[in-house]
């Protein structure tokens, strides 16, 4: 099933399709911009540092984090090829990590976005699959700003 027959099934959607603003209120109509912070919880770091310690942690976090942005690219892909099950599978492998190391905001919505993409409400997938990108690149943009990579936690070089 694609993304445009889960969004066809749903009410409402095709009526905030058509709707359309014109006349004066155009001119006073703003860009709304949605920004979320992503906190990472301390707690699971310690927890896994002392279930794994130093090293290990480390490369987990590194991993994780470079997961998260092919990850995202995968998902991307999908949506705009509108393949539902392959954002729903991508969804998924970002569950247990993220929440792993902290990442709890992205994990819930994670979890929302492969709840709603299974369960058939189009608009409801379209806002959480929206959402977890918002996060996801929000993490990724702290964590690395422009121009840098991810450090290898293994090469003591990085």
């Amino acid at each position: 099933m694609g993304i445009k027959d889960l969004l066809s099934r749903h009410e409402d959607v095709p009526h905030l399709v058509r709707l359309s603003v014109t006349g004066d209120l155009v001119n006073n109509v703003k860009q709304l911009q949605v920004f979320e912070t992503v906190r990472v919880d301390p707690t699971c770091i310690e927890d896994l540092v002392a279930l794994v310690g130093d090293r290990e942690a480390a490369r987990r976090v590194g991993t994780t984090f470079d997961d998260l942005g092919d990850t995202l690219a995968a998902m991307t892909a999908a949506w705009r090829a509108g393949d539902a099950e392959r954002v729903v599978a991508e969804a998924r492998t970002l569950i247990a990590p993220t929440g792993q190391i902290g990442l709890k905001a992205i994990q819930r919505v994670a979890i929302d976005v492969v709840h709603t993409g299974v369960s058939g409400d189009g608009a409801a997938f379209a806002a959480t699959f929206s959402r977890l990108v918002r996060l996801a690149e929000e993490a990724l943009t702290v964590a690395f700003p422009a121009g840098e990579r991810v450090p290898d936690p293994l090469d003591p070089g990085a």
